[in-house]
């Protein structure tokens, strides 16, 4: 349960607020004038405060609500800046293009592959097939998977143009993703690598369809 209570503010504002933040390339400051616009004076560091309490709170509750995906999934990882360091940002979407899982990570290797794996296998059903690029540190990761498991093995397959479903969708996200992790690495001084907490968040689908059931 997400609860609200006391704050100066009523939970719809609040959500509203968050959702916008998360949703669209928007600055706290710009927040900040809508609401005003809106006859609600709230501060920009107010607005801070809400979201980096209560997105993560939000994302684990909107998973709950999440709708089952394909068991057919594309995986690949891209480059994205961050306070100008490059950083991987790793994602997988099913064969219809519904978002799996996304991950943020310093580094590119088999520990990091696992890292995503295990994220998406424990909010999602296990998939049948992972179509991966030619990245040699998925392949490794799945394979030392499977090693270790007693479940049936996974079918991979490591094919390029299967994974261009998320060329676009990661192009766009990109476009908004350096700002949202900045300001709030700068409001708090560190971020949380490994997590999908940005990335889910500033996509909007979870968000954005699922805060009326709060």
């Amino acid at each position: 349960m997400v609860s609200f209570s006391g704050r100066h503010y009523r939970k719809f504002i609040i959500l509203q607020c968050v959702r916008w933040y998360v949703s669209y390339a928007l600055s706290y400051r710009n927040i900040e004038e809508m609401m005003a616009e809106r006859g609600f004076e709230i501060d920009h560091a107010t607005l801070n405060r809400w979201v980096l309490h209560y997105a993560p709170l939000l994302e684990k509750k909107a998973k709950k609500y999440k709708f089952p995906i394909h068991r057919s999934w594309r995986m690949d990882e891209t480059y994205i800046k961050i306070k100008g360091k490059w950083h991987y940002f790793y994602r997988a979407v099913d064969k219809y293009g519904a978002t799996v899982e996304f991950m943020v990570s310093k580094r590119r290797d088999k520990v990091a592959a696992k890292a995503f794996f295990r994220k998406a296998f424990l909010s999602n059903r296990r998939p049948l097939r992972i179509n991966i690029d030619k990245s040699g540190s998925n392949m490794a990761a799945l394979e030392s998977m499977h090693k270790h498991s007693a479940e049936d093995e996974i079918a991979h397959q490591r094919i390029q143009h299967k994974t261009a479903v998320l060329s676009i969708q990661e192009f766009l996200i990109n476009q908004n993703l350096s700002q949202i992790t900045s300001e709030m690495t700068e409001a708090t001084g560190s971020w949380t690598e490994g997590t999908g907490l940005f990335v889910n968040a500033k996509d909007g689908s979870l968000l954005q369809r699922y805060t009326n059931y709060l």
